[in-house]
């Protein structure tokens, strides 16, 4: 977790009762597509996308949350599982026998990472509510691998100033355990805000739920458009983005 040790001081042009807004990753500050990286993996393999999607994610469900992360991604992005075990199961599962192929930890890790865009008009966005004196971070379900790509772009949304960053992976638990909104709420704390100044925006509604229940504010929401209400309804008075970038099905780095 990173914290930078300035408090928080909002400017005369807000009224809100937010001091800290966190915001989600995949699908609120980047898009992404798991089947991109699915691809991605069988290439490396001559495998099937299937039996790549099912070894990452485990069997999705259609009928119930197509988007729910199981599998082995899941046990990385909860800290549970080191990069070299997971690239290691990878290249134990997917290698034929005949035809063993030598594939690096490195091109594995690449091949999962290289499915992430920015959203158009969230770095605007984000700057809008520094530039109102609040504090600003992330809080995320990622694993190192595909935070480490993210940065490496070089994204304006990801490249600017975060007050503080909490990530699954080190913390060693996911939204919505109660584990990583207390970490989340000890970054908070550093900056001197408390857990009722805390407005959260995430694209999935079981990790809002966690974080209403704990006293934050919290919405359901994707893309410029929605962020954009969220922000205007809890008083921050952000400018409104040129358009709205819908992600793409499949996603769920949250």
């Amino acid at each position: 977790m990173n914290v930078s040790p300035a408090m928080v001081q909002p400017t005369n042009q807000t009224t809100t009762a937010i001091r800290l807004v966190l915001f989600d990753l995949g699908n609120v500050l980047v898009a992404f597509d798991r089947d991109r990286a699915a691809n991605n993996v069988a290439n490396l393999f001559d495998a099937s996308v299937d039996e790549v999607e099912t070894l990452l994610h485990g069997v999705r469900d259609l009928t119930r949350d197509p988007s729910a992360v199981f599998g082995i991604q899941a046990s990385m992005e909860s800290g549970e599982l080191s990069e070299a075990a997971f690239c290691q199961t990878i290249r134990e599962t997917l290698s034929k026998p005949d035809s063993p192929k030598s594939v690096s930890d490195q091109a594995i890790l690449t091949a999962i990472s290289a499915m992430f865009w920015p959203i158009e008009g969230m770095s605007r966005v984000v700057q809008d509510v520094r530039d109102l004196g609040l504090a600003v971070g992330i809080l995320s379900n990622t694993c190192r691998a595909h935070w480490d790509w993210i940065q490496a772009q070089e994204y304006e949304v990801t490249s600017g100033r975060f007050d503080c960053t909490i990530l699954s992976y080190k913390v060693g638990a996911m939204k919505p355990s109660p584990a990583i909104y207390s970490q989340a709420e000890r970054g908070a704390a550093d900056l001197g805000v408390r857990s009722g100044q805390i407005l959260f925006l995430d694209d999935r509604q079981e990790n809002v739920d966690a974080a209403t229940e704990r006293g934050w504010y919290a919405c359901c929401c994707t893309g410029v458009e929605a962020a954009v209400s969220s922000l205007h309804e809890h008083g921050i008075a952000t400018g409104n983005a040129s358009r709205t970038i819908t992600p793409e099905p499949g996603g769920n780095d949250g």
